[in-house]
């Protein structure tokens, strides 16, 4: 291993090269003059060389002395900085950017608002990014591409390289329709009175998720047809025109609302759930300090 110099006989170097005079150097530092002279020797002993010529008349870098200052100098006040942006950030909270991606907002729950607001209020200097797509962009994918850190998806979602962390929201379940279909009137529907109506499918999302969520067999064993939408927008029109339904939510409408679409409860389907997930091999500082503090005010409002 090579001799690595000291920082403080690096500290007197630098100050000498610039003051070139022991005794100013000696007051700068607020040590003594043989102090400076014993960490500039041990400093020419590592290095192999001379850096100062000295006289009773002047001191003077040497070439070699001018040839390390012009080297060391940039990457020691790099250093410097470096240990000082450590200490602020443990000082302030954690820095960075920490991207979370809500396929739909009704995904985060009720309480995703606040752990925000509290994360940054012990993070100051770490912004949290809420990263919004369309309805057929793959979540899974943003995150393996390391696009975003983490994820608020449904559940059930079994993959060997994801962890599952809070549950933040848990919901029953409705069906939008059109306000003049019939089962609009109804104070609530079992999923085999969907008949011959089409539900959605998302082909970005997981299988496991999507079958859950829209099962594509009801109790009676009928399978359901399934109709593909390009955006949130295209499949509230479908809805409205009677062109579809959708099973989903009962936050939904709160979240997008749209004229002549109704929500029917479906009784037999059980309540859904999302939660926060993150690659099992990426669970870095920001990551780790979000789900604490999710843990910590879900726990203070509990779900339901």
């Amino acid at each position: 291993m090579r001799d690595v110099p000291d920082p403080r006989e690096l500290e007197v170097f630098f100050v000498l090269a610039r003051e070139l005079h022991f005794g100013r150097t000696a007051e700068r530092l607020l040590v003594s003059q043989s102090r400076v002279s014993q960490a500039i020797r041990a400093l020419e002993v590592r290095v192999g060389a001379r850096l100062f010529e000295r006289s009773s008349r002047r001191v003077v870098l040497t070439t070699a002395g001018a040839d390390l200052l012009d080297r060391a100098e940039p990457a020691y006040h790099r250093l410097v900085e470096a240990i000082a942006s450590v200490q602020r950030s443990m000082a302030t909270g954690l820095d960075g950017v920490l991207r979370i991606r809500l396929p739909n907002p009704s995904s985060g729950g009720d309480h995703l608002l606040r752990i925000v607001r509290r994360f940054r209020e012990q993070n100051p200097a770490c912004e949290v990014t809420l990263v919004t797509g369309g309805i057929r962009d793959d979540p899974l994918r943003q995150l393996r591409a390391g696009e975003v850190d983490l994820a608020a998806l449904r559940l059930p979602l079994h993959q060997s390289d994801l962890t599952i962390g809070p549950v933040l929201s848990e919901e029953s379940r409705v069906l939008l329709v059109a306000e003049d279909d019939p089962l609009a009137e109804r104070e609530h529907i079992d999923y085999d009175d969907v008949g011959e109506r089409r539900v959605s499918q998302n082909p970005a999302f997981p299988a496991e998720m999507m079958d859950a969520f829209i099962p594509p067999v009801t109790a009676s064993g009928r399978t359901l047809n399934r109709v593909q939408n390009e955006s949130i927008e295209q499949l509230m029109l479908r809805v409205a025109l009677g062109e579809q339904v959708h099973p989903t939510v009962v936050s939904w409408l709160d979240h997008h609302p749209y004229a002549g679409v109704v929500a029917v409860p479906i009784r037999d389907l059980p309540v859904t759930q999302t939660a926060l997930v993150w690659l099992r091999n990426s669970f870095d500082a920001r990551v780790r300090a979000f789900v604490d503090v999710t843990e910590n005010v879900l726990g203070a409002f509990p779900l339901g």
